[in-house]
């Protein structure tokens, strides 16, 4: 099942006021530069856009017609490589490199 992006975006503006972070500081933290597109083979793009979009592992790999361990070892590789730790950096990140839409989130705040 898979979340609608607008959705997610409020869970991430969540969780990273939840951690004590601040936006703008959750950002400055991520050096993106370092981070290309290019570090991911096309099979972690792939997992990548599903995972932001609020796919679970377990449907994915499903889909895919992998074992949800195979979905979390490349889940593993991806973070690792993109110096991540959170799904909400995986959103942005992804957001940055212009793999997702958002819409605009201050139409999400309260």
């Amino acid at each position: 099942m898979q979340v609608p992006i607008d959705e997610l975006a409020r869970r991430t503006l969540e969780a990273i006021h939840e951690n004590g972070y601040s936006l703008r500081a959750f950002i400055a933290q991520l050096r993106y530069e370092e981070r290309s597109v290019d570090a991911l083979t096309a099979r972690e793009k792939e997992i990548t856009i599903a995972l932001v979009r609020g796919t679970k592992s377990s449907d994915l790999a499903t889909t895919m017609g992998l074992s949800r361990k195979t979905i979390e070892q490349h889940k593993c590789n991806i973070y690792r490589k993109l110096k991540i730790h959170s799904i909400a950096q995986l959103i942005h990140w992804a957001y940055f490199h212009k793999l997702i839409e958002l819409p605009n989130i201050t139409d999400l705040l309260p």
